[in-house]
């Protein structure tokens, strides 16, 4: 071992300090992706199979206007038919008969039979008159047609019960108070029953008011309804809406 001497005095060697070394930086270890390896062969594209069963469309009602229209247009065009068989067989037409009671025989007042108020109809339409002749007749009694034709309406008309039928050449004869037996759109022979007296008008439960008329509104006309009972065979012919038998 190696001795030092130093002098007396003298202040003791400076011990140098070693340099300290930076420390390395700390690598962190990342591990590599893996490598993908050779892209997938692709296989064969699947198979379509059978095509799917052909559906039939939907059934789509009809909306009920459009049922309702198509109804009314095939009634419509029944009632047509009928009425052009009417006005053909109105030219050789037999005389008809009165709604209640029977007609008078040749000769003979219609008075005698029961009418109990005649035919006025006025000259212009808004004047007062009697459009048609009221028929005595007891409440209950059975009512016919006093013609063949359709029935266009079997109700209520201000507080009447009313039956009216078409009989061909655009007129229709019209019963009051009548309480139908029959709806509109039946067809109807002469003398067939039609419904029984009612109540209510100025005939309530004691006569028929029997009407004959053409046309609607501004262009109504009235015609004496006992035309109807009249012969309506080739040597009485109904000419048109306007000039019924006589």
């Amino acid at each position: 071992m190696r001795t030092v001497h130093r002098a007396a005095g003298a202040a003791p060697p400076r011990l140098l300090a070693k340099p300290r070394l930076a420390a390395a930086p700390a690598t962190v270890a990342t591990a590599e992706p893996p490598s993908p390896g050779p892209p997938p062969r692709p296989g064969p594209p699947p198979s379509p199979g059978p095509p799917p069963p052909e559906q039939p469309p939907p059934i789509v009602p009809a909306p009920r206007a459009a049922s309702f229209r198509l109804a009314k247009e095939r009634a419509g065009r029944r009632r047509a038919a009928v009425l052009l068989g009417l006005s053909a067989a109105a030219l050789t037409a037999a005389a008809g008969v009165p709604p209640v009671g029977r007609a008078p025989a040749p000769g003979t007042a219609w008075e005698s039979v029961g009418m109990v108020a005649d035919y006025d109809a006025p000259e212009r339409r808004w004047d007062a008159g009697h459009r048609g002749v009221d028929l005595a007749a007891a409440e209950g009694d059975t009512v016919v047609a006093p013609a063949d034709g359709v029935v266009s309406f079997a109700g209520t008309v201000a507080g009447r019960p009313t039956v009216s039928i078409e009989v061909g050449g655009g007129w229709r004869t019209t019963l009051e108070p009548v309480a139908p037996s029959v709806a509109a759109g039946d067809a109807v022979r002469a003398g067939s029953i039609v419904g029984t007296v009612s109540r209510g008008g100025h005939c309530s439960a004691r006569c028929v008011h029997w009407g004959l008329k053409s046309g609607h509104g501004r262009k109504e006309r009235y015609r004496d309804p006992r035309t109807l009972a009249q012969d309506r065979r080739p040597s009485v012919l109904w000419i048109d809406e306007h000039t019924p038998p006589r």
